[in-house]
């Protein structure tokens, strides 16, 4: 099955952000334990748009997760967000309101000691920005 170019920028930029915390893991001789990757996506969702099979946005799945890890002495080293094509395409929210609601996330995870690593919305089909 053909992908389109959107889909492929965004795995590139994905595994470019992944590789990134890699080495940056490597670099600084902080990676002792066995890496956990939590992928907290929600199909469809994002900080104002809720899920097509989960009802759900994506800020109250964060938290539980950044806490989660938190509480349990194992806090994320890095917390990798892209978030937010779904508020503009779907909700027609302002880039400021996105920007707004990444906050969110940004702050629970720097609380928790997290490094954040923002990926901005990419155009996408149908996209107008504001």
């Amino acid at each position: 099955m053909a992908t389109s170019p959107w889909i492929r920028t965004c795995v590139a930029v994905l595994l470019q952000a992944l590789m990134m915390c890699y080495l940056m893991c490597h670099q600084m001789c902080i990676v002792t334990l066995q890496p956990i990757v939590l992928h907290a996506g929600v199909g469809g969702a994002g900080i104002y748009a809720r899920g097509f099979r989960r009802s759900t946005t994506i800020p109250p799945v964060a938290a539980a997760a950044i806490r989660s890890a938190s509480d349990h002495n194992r806090p994320f080293n890095y917390v990798i967000v892209m978030l937010g094509i779904n508020d503009l395409l779907r909700e027609g929210k302002s880039a400021e309101d996105v920007k707004s609601g990444l906050q969110q996330i940004y702050s629970e995870a720097l609380n928790a000691g997290s490094n954040v690593i923002a990926i901005p919305p990419f155009p996408a089909p149908g996209f107008v920005s504001k």
